[in-house]
Formats: structure tokens, C-alpha cells, sequence
């Protein structure tokens, strides 16, 4: 892909996620106080512009794939921006509960169908494989790759987004059973985890194990996930590691910009941290 694409793509991807979930998401808070103060609204009634806003974009993700199989990635999300903008306009018209209440639903609509999903969609159509997942996670949206967890429901032929919303029903119907399942204790749930862990580790066996450059960062990425509880801090040590080696070793052209950028941050983030 050239330079450019992938800046006006990511470009995109940040313009689509401030206007039609960052504004909606934020304005409740900077205007909650003008809101609540309008005659006829209240407490009561500003609760119930949230919820509103709320339960429709929770409603419009559960259609998010049957929308985007009949409009193009293009299409629906300039129409989830316009539904957004429209219920700003509502919102600025609005003298009274009911108006409040339609700007909630255009902009929960808005929010639904031009959110994280939509992003997630476009960054995978651009973008691939570690890439797609660094370009995603920067953005604040959902992994854009396939990893072993999901790998089982491909397999039986889960590969549209109707898999999705059967999996988050059953989510809500485990729900009532979430007491119940609390009874059984975790030693009895370790044996799933462990099956889990060896399909992920099958992965260690494309490191090159001779390459000490290669061989040390990858082994304290996998250690420092178990000893510090956190994935993140593992793949932090990792990437702090081989950025050392690589300077020690007098390779640092070797290296990406961007690795070192990211190794430089989590060093911040464990400095502040610990002040």
C-alpha cells in the first residue's frame, strides 16, 4: 500500500470514530448540567436522553452486518456520520424532552453503525496481518486479526456476523446463570486454559531460538506475562528488550522507528508508574 494511502486511511479512521462515537460519548458530560436545567427535563429526564442514545446504538450493532451486506463500507458509514450530524442538529433545536430524545436515537444509530465496528472494517480491508492489529489497537478499535480463540467457530463455518450476535445473546442468557456457574471452582475450569495455552504456544516454534537477538526478547515476552499478570507488560518487556539488544549489539538501523518509539513509552509507563 502506498504512504499515502495509509495516512488518509488512518486519517479517516480517527474522523470517523471522533464525530460519530467520541462526540456523542462526550457531549452528555460537557453539557449534562444545560441539559438537566431545561424546563420540562430534570434528572429524571436527562437520564433518559442517555439511555435512549444508549439502548439504540446497542440495538443498531446487533444489525451492523446485515447493514453493511447491503450498503458498501463508504455508503454506510457517510450515512452513519449523517444520522450523527442530524441528531446534533436535533440537539441544538431541541426546547423540549422529546427532541432530546430524537437526537439520541439519530445519534445512537449514528454511533451503532459508524463506531468502532465500522473502523474495524476498514482498517481490516487496508491493512493485514500485525499491521491490521497495531493500526486497530492505536485506534481504540476491536483486533482486526484472527487469533486461536476465535479459530473453532471459523472452523465450523462461524464467518459472518450473525456468529457475533448468537454468541452475545447466549452472553445475556448466561447471565441469569452467572450465580450458578460462580459454585464451580476455578481448578475445575484450568484444564480448558490449559488447552488454550498450548494452541497459543505453537506460535514459539517459528522463533528462531539460535538468534540470541531474536531468542531473548521473545522469551521474556511470554515469562512476563504469566509473572507480572499482564499481557501488556509482556509484550512491553519484549519490546524494550530487543530495542536494548539491538543498540548493544550496534544494529539499531536494524530496527523500526516505531518499535523504539513504543519501547520508549512503556519505559515511561513503568517509571510514572512507580513514582
Amino acid at each position: 500500500m502506498r504512504q499515502h494511502y495509509r495516512i488518509v486511511i488512518v486519517a479517516c479512521c480517527f474522523c470517523i470514530l471522533f464525530i460519530n462515537q467520541g462526540l456523542p460519548a462526550t457531549s452528555f458530560n460537557v453539557f449534562q448540567s444545560y441539559l438537566v436545567a431545561m424546563p420540562g427535563v430534570g434528572d429524571l429526564g436527562g437520564s433518559l436522553v442517555l439511555t435512549v442514545r444508549s439502548f439504540v446504538s446497542l440495538v443498531a450493532i446487533f444489525f451492523v452486518s446485515a447493514f453493511y451486506r447491503r450498503f458498501s463500507l463508504r455508503v454506510g458509514v457517510a450515512a452513519a456520520t449523517a444520522f450523527t450530524a442530524a441528531g446534533f442538529l436535533a440537539y441544538s433545536l431541541a426546547r423540549d424532552l422529546a427532541l432530546l430524545c430524537l437526537g439520541s436515537v439519530l445519534t445512537g444509530i449514528g454511533y451503532g453503525f459508524g463506531g468502532v465496528v465500522a473502523t474495524t472494517m476498514l482498517i481490516g480491508n487496508w491493512y493485514r496481518g500485525h499491521i491490521g492489529t497495531v493500526a486497530g489497537a492505536c485506534l481504540g478499535t476491536s483486533t482486526v486479526t484472527t487469533f486461536v480463540e476465535s479459530s473453532t467457530g471459523i472452523s465450523e463455518g462461524a464467518r459472518t456476523g450473525l456468529s457475533s450476535v448468537v454468541v452475545g445473546v447466549l452472553f445475556l442468557a448466561a447471565c441469569l446463570l452467572a450465580p450458578v456457574a460462580g459454585i464451580i471452582p476455578s481448578a475445575a475450569t484450568a484444564p480448558a486454559l490449559i488447552i488454550v495455552g498450548v494452541l497459543m504456544i505453537r506460535g514459539a516454534t517459528e522463533v528462531n531460538w539460535g538468534d540470541f537477538e531474536e531468542a531473548c526478547p521473545a522469551f521474556l515476552t511470554i515469562a512476563m506475562m504469566p509473572f507480572a499478570y499482564s499481557i501488556s507488560d509482556g509484550i512491553g518487556f519484549g519490546f524494550i528488550s530487543y530495542s536494548i539488544i539491538k543498540l548493544a549489539r550496534g544494529k539499531a538501523k536494524d530496527v523500526p522507528v516505531l518499535v523504539y518509539i513504543i519501547a520508549v513509552l512503556f519505559i515511561l509507563k513503568y517509571v510514572l508508574t512507580s513514582i
